[in-house]
């Protein structure tokens, strides 16, 4: 399967990705812990976990290396960049992007 076959889909997955479930991908990329993820996102441990879990299951992966996988793997395709540029607005997380 080439990458103009698998990019349809996750574009489509990328779009059902609330914002705070992009905030916790932004943040496991960024290797922080769930306990980590709550305290920045002032949201329980248990939140994080939910959101995790929601991720593995609209992405499409099992483990938190695959959600970095298809983050690196299409992030020059414009769906993770938009997602870099709404949680950057997020008031509840400043991201450095230089």
């Amino acid at each position: 399967m080439n990458n103009h076959q698998t990019i349809g889909p996750l574009v489509r997955n990328v779009e059902l990705l609330s914002l705070r479930e992009m905030q916790v991908l932004y943040l496991i990329i960024e290797e922080k812990s769930n306990k980590q993820i709550a305290i920045e996102l002032g949201i329980s441990k248990r939140t994080v976990e939910t959101h995790r879990a929601n991720l593995l299951l609209k992405l499409n992966v099992k483990t938190p290396v695959g959600l970095v996988k298809v983050v690196y793997k299409y992030i020059e395709e414009g769906p993770f960049q938009n997602m870099i540029k709404i949680i950057s607005n997020s008031p509840k997380l400043r991201i450095n992007t230089d």
